[in-house]
């Protein structure tokens, strides 16, 4: 605006100038002409885009924790490794003093051996149905109860997918209930993030989107699978779960992403460039030109995506708008169509 008053007043200045002669002149005041850049405007279509942020997690994940607090003994694989659903990652010392590993094995053994000697006898008639059933039972527990103790030495997978944390070293003696591992589904990935009320209803299963990651120039696609129903008391957003494929596992669990989902389209609307617009106390205009002259228009507008403005009233389609240069435009002033 500075700019534009001290342009004003040296016009002024130099149009008074011959009067300062002694000599009158009646010659009126010539405006500058301004170069400007300028778009024909016409119906089309804006886009209104929100973007949520997360963090990716696999589309199946298992967290697994310690249950015994003893020694770290094995570590069959590596963060990145490909593990089977049963397989052990995690093995602590069967010995420990808190590990009843060694005996519900012995118990378990002797059980087995004697339901098979039972059983044997059982089948030569040689003892009763009570007795065979009570070596049954008995086996049965010992081997309920080795399983159990076995369990909580030899921490398995309980799904097939890739190790993606491990939490802990060899000779470690971890705390009971502390996570030790985390293994995932990576051939597709998943990322929650909250919707407010006011934005929520735009969301359904199956509405697609794109979707970029920290470090990656690359734009994937993504789609919605599952909406909340009810907001979060604290957040006071709705739950929104995304889907992101990654049959070539490029993408990695725990990595910071971004989604972009268009949330409002309108069609057959008269849009600008949103620099186009100039704003006075909340009040929006822009400048039209007709025969090479700028006229400054109140306008209304609508949508906008930060680019481009829907104009709801105040504009014409076919009119010719200044995109470029309007700063130092007032009403009126003529203008030369030279900025490229």
């Amino acid at each position: 605006m500075k700019r534009k008053l001290t342009y004003l007043l040296l016009l002024v200045s130099v149009a008074i100038l011959p009067l300062s002669c002694g000599k009158k002149n009646n010659t009126a005041i010539t405006l500058p002409t301004i170069p400007v850049k300028t778009l024909t405007v016409s119906p089309g279509a804006i886009e209104v885009t929100r973007e949520f942020s997360g963090g990716l997690e696999g589309i199946e994940q298992a967290d697994i924790y310690i249950r015994l607090s003893e020694a770290v003994t094995a570590l069959p694989f590596k963060v990145g490794d490909h593990v089977q659903a049963g397989q052990v990652l995690i093995t602590l010392d069967r010995g420990g003093a808190s590990s009843q590993y060694i005996q519900a094995k012995a118990m378990f053994e002797n059980a087995e051996k004697n339901f098979q000697k039972m059983k044997y006898l059982f089948d030569e008639k040689a003892i009763s149905e009570s007795a065979f059933d009570e070596a049954k039972a008995g086996f049965q527990v010992a081997k309920a109860n080795y399983d159990a103790a076995k369990e909580l030495v030899d921490i398995t997978s309980p799904i097939s997918g890739t190790l993606v944390e491990l939490d802990v070293k060899i000779g470690d003696v971890p705390l009971q209930g502390v996570l030790a591992a985390r293994v995932a589904r990576t051939d597709a990935l998943r990322m929650t993030f909250g919707v407010p009320a006011d934005l929520v209803g735009q969301f359904s299963s199956g509405m697609i989107g794109t979707f970029r990651v920290a470090g990656d120039d690359n734009v994937y696609g993504c789609t919605v699978t599952k909406v909340s129903d009810a907001a979060d008391p604290q957040t006071r957003t709705f739950s929104v779960e995304i889907t992101i494929p990654n049959p070539e596992r490029r993408l990695q669990p725990g990595t910071f992403a971004k989604a972009t989902f268009v949330v409002q389209r309108k069609d057959n609307i008269l849009a600008v460039p949103a620099s186009a617009l100039l704003s006075n106390e909340g009040v929006m205009s822009l400048y039209v030109v007709k025969s090479d002259t700028a006229h400054e228009r109140t306008v209304d507008v609508g949508a906008s995506n930060g680019r481009d403005t829907e104009i709801r009233s105040g504009l014409n389609s076919g009119e010719e708008v200044v995109v470029m240069g309007q700063g130092f435009l007032s009403d009126g002033y003529p203008v030369m169509r030279s900025m490229k």
